[in-house]
């Protein structure tokens, strides 16, 4: 415990005392690799003075085959365990409970943070991107235990010659140390949401489609969506397993749940380059069949997609090229189209997550919606931030308009007035949690 270190300071000859001199010690021997030490709640609150002792917990649970063999009611915890990287706390428990000398169990909750924090495991959650909630589902993935792709007969057999996305939709960031971090946690979350495809190869076992950088999820009974970290890019594709054309609403539904994840990672984290409103650039491979199972080596952008309506293939290869309109559409849905079947009036906690969907223009919102010149001013001196600005606008408009204020009516204003500003994904999922409710 942290509380200790500091009585051990005070029977020093020499005690540091202050709180943050034994701090910047502390993390210093961290640093060595003399002890463990992380700054961060709650973790703060803990010293773990032999490093040993967590290397030992970790490689007790690697190294634990022998065991789960002899004994027949853990076998297939093990195998879940070897297969999928899936860590089921029954197994855990039952693991670190045989060793005695250790004692692991007694240190369990605080073990397993330590592990966490160094990325050795992964929590599985079960993320709601609409509330932005996450919640433990009780089991971790260990990515030691995922093989590479490369050489994978089985993957290849099972997307080869079926209907895929036209374009990869591909994050870009900037901050590449953190990305493997991030894509681990946002394939825990995916395993949280949706089964890990698998396919059956004759005289084989089934082999399940999850591995070092690469996931494929069952979004429904014909679309799988393929999730892949490649030379620093978290890339998406969905495919269908029927062979047709893919249903841009299921494509749409699996980029918006790993964007809201990724974008929750790096709330989440510490260092301060991440404050930013998006942690990564949007771009695209071409998915043609000619590129294999990697897609184009180079990237498009976006904006260069929006300003043309048939791209040549970002490689420069001859014989295909990108009808972006197409493409485009099969990511992102036409947000002319988000409205709710009935008419709802906003609550105050819907106005709240709605106001934090406009970044710029908000004043020209205020006007289409008919507040005067006079109390907007009087709201943007009132208030600091632009987002409690616009929380109020949309606050003082519900009171003007009472039943009137409903939410179809707030989208088309913002529709007609900064469709350019607004976060729409955001906006859908509003809408999905609106439905849901009503």
């Amino acid at each position: 415990m942290y509380s200790e270190v500091v009585e051990i300071d005070d029977k020093n000859e020499f005690p540091l005392k202050d709180k943050e001199q034994i701090k910047v010690f502390l993390l210093y021997q961290h640093a060595k690799g003399n002890l463990i030490y992380f700054d961060e709640e709650p973790l703060s609150a803990y010293v773990a003075l032999d490093t040993q002792y967590v290397i030992d917990a970790f490689k007790c649970i690697i190294t634990s085959e022998t065991f789960c063999k002899k004994e027949p009611a853990y076998r297939h915890l093990w195998k879940t365990l070897r297969q999928e990287a899936k860590l089921n706390m029954q197994l855990l428990e039952t693991i670190w409970g045989t060793d005695a000398k250790n004692n692991f169990l007694e240190h369990k909750d605080v073990l397993l943070m330590v592990l966490q924090r160094h990325y050795i495991i992964s929590e599985a959650l079960s993320y709601d991107d609409k509330t932005e909630e996450t919640k433990g589902l009780g089991w971790y993935v260990v990515p030691c235990f995922l093989r590479s792709y490369r050489a994978n007969d089985a993957l290849k057999e099972f997307v080869t010659g079926r209907q895929q996305t036209l374009l990869k939709f591909v994050m870009s960031f900037n901050i590449s140390p953190v990305v493997q971090i991030v894509f681990y946690r946002v394939v825990a979350a995916l395993i949280g949401k949706w089964e890990i495809a698998s396919i059956k190869i004759p005289e084989q076992e089934k082999q399940v489609l999850l591995y070092e950088n690469l996931g494929v999820f069952k979004l429904d009974r014909q679309h799988v969506g393929i999730i892949e970290l490649y030379q620093g890019f978290i890339e998406l594709r969905v495919q269908n397993l029927c062979n047709s054309g893919v249903n841009v609403a299921i494509v749409d539904l699996f980029r918006r749940f790993v964007v809201s994840n990724v974008k929750n990672e790096f709330r989440k984290h510490r260092h301060a380059a991440i404050k930013q409103r998006n942690p990564f650039e949007i771009c695209f491979k071409c998915n043609d069949q000619s590129h294999g199972f990697d897609g184009s080596r180079q990237t498009v952008s976006m904006e260069e997609l929006k300003e043309t309506t048939v791209e040549p293939c970002p490689d420069g290869l001859s014989g295909h090229t990108i009808c972006t309109r197409q493409a485009l559409y099969e990511w992102y849905q036409d947000y002319q189209n988000i409205r709710l079947k009935t008419d709802y009036v906003l609550e105050e906690k819907y106005i709240s997550k709605l106001s934090k969907t406009v970044a710029e223009n908000w004043q020209v919102l205020g006007h289409e919606l008919g507040l005067h010149d006079v109390q907007l001013e009087h709201i943007e001196m009132d208030n600091k931030s632009t987002v409690r600005m616009i929380f109020k606008m949309l606050q003082k408009w519900s009171a003007q308009k009472e039943d009137n204020a409903t939410f179809n009516t707030l989208i088309q204003a913002m529709k007609s007035s900064i469709e350019k500003y607004v976060d729409w994904d955001e906006v859908r999922n509003i809408v999905e949690e609106i439905e849901s409710k009503i």
